[in-house]
């Protein structure tokens, strides 16, 4: 038995773009709103996010003859994914100052509620007119009639045109109808202004996923000479499900109940399968001290739940490998080798949080033997990710979301040797 881990990271000093999408809605949205003099906006954005998988695997052989051997085995795997980031100080620069995005829409709430509070009065205080049977009369027809003074004309109509709608010819009943609507209006905007400004508060993420598997494992191995050997394997599909545990959540929208929509939400549970693998290898030795190897991985993504993003896959993806390893003496050996990814993903797969393109691996390594029963291993790797991009509109205004990176990495093993 032993255990392995998978471990990965990443830190996103100025945060993901599916923080920011947001915030570029904020000089055209207030800009239609009514604000006037914005010419950009500014935010302190930041994320980071790690991914841990352990896993303890236990394995059985039986030896069938000289030649060929079979094995069984089981690995159980425990994940943890963390999130963390914050969405902070979001500002616009408002005729040359910059000011807090959420203050101006919470200002713009308020003018719009104290708008919908004066239409609502208006409109109530011509009620007892309408009662009376003036509603069909127009302003100046009333104020003939002695029914309202030069003063409540002159408020109404003015009222009326603060709005935004002109009041000659309206009569009473359809003054009053302009005003309810508007108070419906405005109380719909000062509502849709407050839970914007809520948005574009500070905001903080602190979650993670944890989940749990076991994978049971099949093993042949065919080993005709002393220089070749061949070994097939096939991994069964880990049923992994993660459960989300939230303490600070960062709130994306509200839907039409005005229950709050958040980036990671407290105690949900998505599936994120470990796919069946098929892998082969070969390994050939063609003089005492060099090891020549080669190796096929098959991952059957396409049947693995991945809470429906697996239907973003258009093909299973393959590796490629091939190594060597030089025995400089008995004691120490070095190492390099080669890998290229092929994933089956499409532009519709990729997202800024997870993505995945096609890449070639070069890495080097060697050991050295201390003793019969102990060795030490150290590698290193350089990955290169080939460029993808993914083109989208959101709110008709096109986007391109491009996706690059290369990294290190390093590897440290130890190897026990308990029989010779």
């Amino acid at each position: 038995g032993w255990k392995s881990a998978i471990i990965g990271g990443a830190t996103y000093d100025s945060g993901l773009p599916s923080f920011e999408y947001p915030l570029t809605d904020l000089v055209p949205g207030l800009t239609a709103l009514g604000v006037n003099g914005l010419t950009g906006y500014r935010a302190d954005i930041f994320f980071e996010g790690t991914s841990v998988f352990f896993g303890y695997q236990l394995n059985f052989s039986y030896k069938i003859n000289d030649m060929l051997s079979v094995a069984l085995g089981g690995r159980y795997v425990t994940a943890k994914e963390t999130y963390a980031g914050h969405l902070k100080d979001i500002e616009v620069n408002y005729n040359g100052t910059w000011t807090r995005a959420d203050g101006v829409l919470n200002g713009l709430a308020s003018q719009a509620t104290t708008g919908a509070a004066l239409a609502t009065g208006a409109a109530a205080g011509m009620q007892p007119l309408i009662d009376g049977g003036a509603g069909s009369m127009t302003f100046q027809e009333a104020q003939d009639a002695f029914l309202i003074d030069a003063l409540t004309r002159g408020t109404l109509e003015g009222g009326l045109t603060a709005l935004g709608i002109d009041p000659t010819g309206l009569t009473l009943a359809q003054a009053q109808g302009a005003y309810q609507t508007a108070s419906a209006t405005l109380t719909e905007q000062a509502t849709e202004a407050s839970m914007q400004a809520k948005l574009l508060r500070d905001q903080e993420a602190d979650a993670e996923n944890t989940g749990s598997g076991f994978t049971p494992i099949i093993n042949v191995n065919f080993h005709p000479s002393e220089k070749l050997n061949v070994a097939i394997k096939y991994e069964h599909k880990t049923k992994l499900e993660l459960t989300t545990s939230t303490v600070k959540d960062i709130t994306r929208g509200y839907t039409p109940t005005g229950d709050s929509i958040t980036q990671f939400p407290d105690g949900e549970k998505a599936r994120l399968d470990i796919p069946s693998q098929i892998s082969l290898g070969v390994t050939y030795r063609p003089i005492d001290k060099l090891l020549i190897s080669a190796d096929m991985y098959y991952y059957l993504e396409k049947s693995a739940d991945w809470a429906g993003k697996e239907d973003s896959l258009d093909a299973n993806s393959l590796e490629l490998a091939l190594g060597l390893q030089y025995n400089i003496t008995d004691k120490l050996a070095v190492s390099g080798g080669f890998l290229y990814t092929s994933p089956g993903t499409t532009p519709k797969y990729q997202t800024d949080l997870s993505y995945n393109t096609v890449s070639t691996n070069f890495g080097i390594g060697g050991s050295y033997k201390i003793n019969d029963m102990l060795e030490i291993e150290l590698g290193g790797a350089y990955v290169m990710y080939q460029e993808d991009e993914k083109d989208f509109t959101r709110n008709t205004l096109p986007y391109i979301e491009t996706y690059d990176k290369s990294s290190w990495i390093v590897a440290i093993g130890l190897n026990l040797f308990f029989n010779k």
